[in-house]
């Protein structure tokens, strides 16, 4: 506005002395003018307005790959030191044509890598094994049981990134198999899928994404306690009611006895503290 009113100002005055009759010219009005150019050539408002370019608004095609760890063996699908466009997304995703594709569901995959700004897709996932893993074919999407995949489906899971596309009809599931959101999935959940894998780049275009575990997430260890080995008890040891020179001490013999009242009745103790009262020792019983 400053710059337009200054340009403004400028022409309305070199138009007005081309034109103006000699006429006596007001101070004031002259002076203020004055201070007027002054300010501007110190604040360095160009005389001229000169027109900016409009702003473009700017889509995210594309993000940055960020150092991943990858299992050992596995090749990333898409060149890590390069950001993912839709360019370089295109020829990993399954095609159109569903003569040469393989319904799968593969168990415990790990998330790598999310790209959402796709060509007609909500998102593509990119993952790889992890432990546990296990993969089952099936002849048609009507089919509820499913047979162990053949090496050639294995194989290129164990050395390769999946890139699973999720599209607009795909359905994804919390682990209690409740609805989930795109922003439900983050990096290094785990997550099994259910959809059609093409033979010719091994992509899988997603009919069901079911999240199975989220990221680990650390807890911290309460820090553990001092143990005072010197540590006054509160309680208080019970108090023997007997010394120990009142117990008796009897030594292991067997030591027999037989009872006066009936001489016959004669047995062996382990110990003469077990002698009956009013019973005598003897050397043998006789019988």
């Amino acid at each position: 506005m400053k710059k337009l009113t200054l340009t403004t100002l400028i022409s309305f005055l070199i138009f007005s002395f081309a034109f103006a009759e000699p006429t006596q010219v007001d101070v004031n009005v002259l002076r203020q003018v004055i201070e007027l150019l002054q300010k501007a050539i110190q604040t360095g408002v160009p005389l001229v307005a000169t027109p900016t370019k409009p702003l473009t608004p700017t889509t995210p095609s594309a993000i940055e790959t960020k150092a991943i760890l990858l299992p050992k063996g596995v090749s990333p699908a898409v060149p890590l030191e390069k950001p993912i466009t839709p360019e370089v997304i295109r020829p990993i995703l399954p095609d159109d044509d569903r003569e040469n594709d393989v319904i799968v569901q593969i168990n415990n995959l790990r998330i790598t890598r999310i790209a959402t700004s796709t060509p007609n897709a909500k998102a593509v996932f990119f993952a790889v094994r992890d432990t546990n893993w296990g993969c089952a074919m099936f002849e048609n999407d009507n089919s509820l049981t499913g047979t162990p995949c053949i090496i050639n489906l294995r194989k290129p899971i164990i050395e390769k990134e999946l890139a699973i596309k999720v599209a607009q009809d795909t359905i994804l599931l919390q682990r209690n198999r409740q609805r989930a959101k795109l922003e439900d999935f983050q990096v290094n959940d785990k997550i099994n899928v259910y959809g059609f894998m093409d033979k010719d780049n091994y992509g899988i275009e997603g009919l069901i994404v079911r999240k199975i575990s989220a990221k680990i997430v650390p807890v911290p260890l309460p820090e553990p306690k001092p143990i005072l080995f010197f540590q006054k008890s509160t309680t208080s040891l019970p108090i023997p009611t007997s010394s120990f020179s009142d117990q008796k001490i009897c030594i292991q013999v067997i030591t027999p006895a037989y009872n006066p009242n009936n001489p016959q009745e004669c047995k062996e103790f382990p110990t003469p503290c077990d002698i009956p009262p009013g019973w005598i020792k003897t050397n043998k019983c006789l019988q």
